[in-house]
This record gives C-alpha cells, sequence and structure tokens, in this order.
C-alpha cells in the first residue's frame, strides 16, 4: 500500500511562513549585541528542527499511514506533543517574531497590544494552574474514543484538534523550559509541575494499553489491511504514548533537578567548593584505609556524583513535600557587581530624582519614588532579567537605559537621551539596591 507526502496548504503555507518570519527576526536579532548572545546557533536549530518534526508529523507519508493504524496516529501525536513543541519554545519564538517587524511595525504592535489590555489575558492564560489543566484536559479529552473517532471522520475537527494539541503543548513547554525572561515557577515547583503531568498524562495510555476490547472500532478494515487486528494496533499505540512519553517528562524532570543544582552552586559557590574539598579529602583517606594505590581524583569524582544523585533526591522529596525554593530566591542569583566600578552611585541617585523615574518606578532611597507604570527597582542589583529579556548586567543597563526602545520597541519606558557617564552613574545606584 503505497503512502506519499502531502503538500497540503493548510498546513504547508503556515510552516513556511512561521519559518520565514522567524528567519528573519533571527537574523536582525544576532546584529544586536545585547540581544545576539539569546539567538545562537542552537536557537536557530531547535527552531527549524521544531519546523522539521511539524512537516514530518503533517505532511509525510506518517500522516497518511495515521488514518489506517491507530498507533500511527499516536506516533504523530507524540511528535507534536514532545518533539516539536519543547524544540520550538527552545528557540525562543516570540521576540524573533517580533523583531521580524521594522522599528516603525514593533513600536506601532507594541502601542496596540498595551491599548488592547493585551497582557493581563496572556498573563492569565499563561499562569501555571491554567496552562496544566488545558494540557492534561486537552490531552486526555481528545483521546477519549467519541472525540476522538469525531475527528478522525472529519477534517476540520481533526485539523482543530491539531492544533489544541501544538498550542497547549507549547504553553506547557514553555513553562518548564523558559528559555528566556523570569520563571513563573521556581524550580522545585517545576518539577512537580512535570510529574503531576507526566502522572496524569500516563492514563490514557496505560488504559487503552490493558483494555481487554478495543475501544476504536473505526480502525477494523484498515488494520486488517495491514494484517493487523484491532487489539494489537490498539496496544501499541498505548504502549506508544505510555513509555516515549513517560520517557520525555522523566528527562525534563531530570533536567529539572540538574538546573535547580546548579542555581544552587551559583549562589554558593564557596559551600559547594568546602563540599567539593571534603568529597576529595573522604576519598583519600578511604584510598589510603583500603591499600589503594590508584589516584585519589576518580573516587572524589564518584563521590561527588554520589553527593550529587543523593542531593537529587533530597531535592525530590522536598518538591514533593511542598518545600521547593521561592520565586524570590530564584531572582537572587547575581554575583555581586561593587557599585563604585560601574560610576558614582550618589550622582545616579541625584539623576534618577532629576530626571522623574520615580513618577513610573518604585526606587528605594529616593524620595516620593512611588509610581506603578513600571515595576518597582526594589533589590534591582539581585535580578536575573532586565525587563524580562536582558540578562542583568552592568553593560546591558547601561544599554537599556540609554535607549529602551531600540532594545525593545513599543515598551513602556521612554528614550532617556542620557549620556554613557549619566547611565553609569544610575547604574552604579541601581547596584546598591539589595
Amino acid at each position: 500500500m503505497a503512502l506519499h507526502w502531502s503538500a497540503e496548504p493548510a498546513v504547508l503555507v503556515p510552516i513556511a511562513v512561521s519559518t520565514l518570519w522567524y528567519l528573519i527576526g533571527f537574523a536582525r536579532l544576532r546584529q544586536l549585541p545585547a540581544l545576539a548572545p539569546l539567538y545562537g546557533p542552537r536557537q536557530l536549530l531547535c527552531y527549524l528542527g521544531g519546523e522539521l518534526t511539524l512537516v514530518l508529523a503533517l505532511l509525510s507519508p506518517l500522516d497518511e499511514l495515521a488514518d489506517q493504524l491507530f498507533s500511527a496516529h499516536m506516533f504523530e501525536h507524540m511528535l507534536l506533543l514532545m518533539v516539536a513543541a519543547p524544540l520550538l519554545v527552545w528557540g525562543r519564538p516570540a521576540v524573533a517574531f517580533l523583531w521580524a517587524f521594522g522599528p516603525v511595525g514593533r513600536k506601532r504592535l507594541g502601542c496596540a497590544w498595551r491599548a488592547l489590555g493585551i497582557t493581563a489575558g496572556v498573563n492569565g492564560l499563561m499562569h501555571p494552574i491554567v496552562v496544566w489543566g488545558l494540557f492534561c484536559g486537552v490531552f486526555i479529552g481528545w483521546h477519549l474514543p467519541g472525540p476522538y473517532q469525531w475527528a478522525l471522520h472529519d477534517e476540520t475537527v481533526h485539523t482543530f484538534e491539531h492544533v489544541t494539541f501544538l498550542a497547549s503543548a507549547l504553553m506547557f513547554w514553555t513553562i518548564v523550559i523558559e528559555p528566556s525572561g523570569r520563571r513563573r515557577l521556581s524550580y522545585g515547583a517545576t518539577l512537580l509541575f512535570v510529574l503531576a503531568t507526566a502522572v496524569v498524562s500516563s492514563l490514557p495510555g496505560a488504559v487503552i494499553t490493558l483494555a481487554a476490547t478495543p475501544l476504536y472500532p473505526d480502525y477494523a478494515s484498515s488494520t486488517a489491511r495491514w494484517g493487523w487486528s484491532l487489539l494489537e494496533d490498539q496496544q501499541l499505540a498505548g504502549l506508544l504514548m505510555w513509555l516515549p512519553g513517560g520517557i520525555v517528562y522523566l528527562i525534563a524532570a531530570g533536567g529539572a533537578i540538574v538546573r535547580w543544582l546548579q542555581f544552587d552552586e551559583s549562589r554558593h559557590p564557596a559551600r559547594h567548593a568546602r563540599a567539593t574539598r571534603r568529597a576529595t579529602m573522604a576519598a583519600t583517606i578511604a584510598t589510603t584505609a583500603h591499600g589503594r594505590t590508584s589516584p585519589a581524583k576518580p573516587i572524589a569524582g564518584r563521590a561527588a556524583s554520589m553527593a550529587l544523585l543523593i542531593c537529587g533526591c533530597g531535592l525530590l522529596l522536598l518538591s514533593l513535600s511542598g518545600c521547593g525554593s521561592s520565586q524570590a530566591a530564584a531572582n537572587a542569583a547575581n554575583d555581586p557587581v561593587a557599585a563604585s566600578d560601574i560610576g558614582n552611585p550618589q550622582r545616579g541617585a541625584d539623576l534618577i530624582r532629576a530626571a522623574g523615574c520615580g513618577a513610573c518606578h518604585v526606587v528605594p532611597g529616593i524620595n516620593d519614588a512611588s509610581g506603578l507604570v513600571g515595576p518597582p527597582l526594589t533589590q534591582m542589583a539581585r535580578r536575573i532579567y532586565i525587563a524580562g529579556l536582558l540578562r542583568n548586567t552592568p553593560e546591558n543597563m547601561i544599554e537599556w537605559l540609554r535607549s529602551p526602545q531600540s532594545v525593545l520597541p513599543g515598551n513602556a519606558m521612554p528614550d532617556s537621551g542620557l549620556s554613557d557617564d549619566q547611565a553609569r552613574d544610575i547604574t552604579a545606584y541601581l547596584y546598591t539596591l539589595r
């Protein structure tokens, strides 16, 4: 039975347009020193890999086979949910799409975004509990026999099914990965988020695999042509949902644990250095006590690995008991920078008063600086990102203060006209806010 590639315009055109759109924005971002590090070869390869996965899932012979075998259809769904979506998110498409527009277009979009009040709606829709409910609900709902067979016989419903799969998966992986901007969940909470999803999402696969009778009779004639029984095809489909999906969630959970450990180490380098020295000393003593002549370094490495494993297990137990680190702690990761090495903090405070920054921001130490237009600048030196996009470094802060519209056109902060020295002094003051 011959299977063919498809050139369905409703699928091919959006993939082609979004890819070109991303490439234009990516090329422009690479020309900006402040943003180029966020958009390197890895982000480009991830995004293109995600688009290629969409092509394989929706335009390759797999899509035609999915109409004939339940197992092939489940493999197609797994590609959308577990491969295409995380790769696209890793590509950081949102900012790239914005920068595909020219400066005037970006400014107009920003103004329209604020005027329509879209931010509140997006923030509500991207709340982790809402995202979790949507992702699990879409996954379970469309695999119930009734809705599934409805989509199988109605192409419009089938298209809507795939759109909801991809949209909810993009939302889910954005919460888990958060490739840029401030994390919505701490690493401990992210671990819980992934594990809870894994448990709930495994239920349909388990039910389908273990069912004693066929649940999707509409495949009867097509599976027979391939020499399979309905139950065999159904069991393979259930296993494809159950096991590969579980492996992807396990990898995501492991990644959250590793990033949590790395984050903790970056906050307490001295403590981790002492722990490494103690592990090395213990390994050396153990080597001597057992009369081994092999170098202590490999043993120390095994001890460190064991320590990491124990820490990982401990962190998992803490997260399961609701004791994950808070978001406030997650924003305190920057290494200390001496304000005096940047500029003059006192002159910076005077400039903040003169420029009227307090009309928009709460600025500690500045009288009457209680504005509510922009975010409060409390503990600014300890934050990880500026405007949810730029890494919080003195150089990026100076650039943001001088020309915020060139960094993120259409945002609420106007270009200030500050000189380099003035921006340095203000940055120096902001770096005293810890």
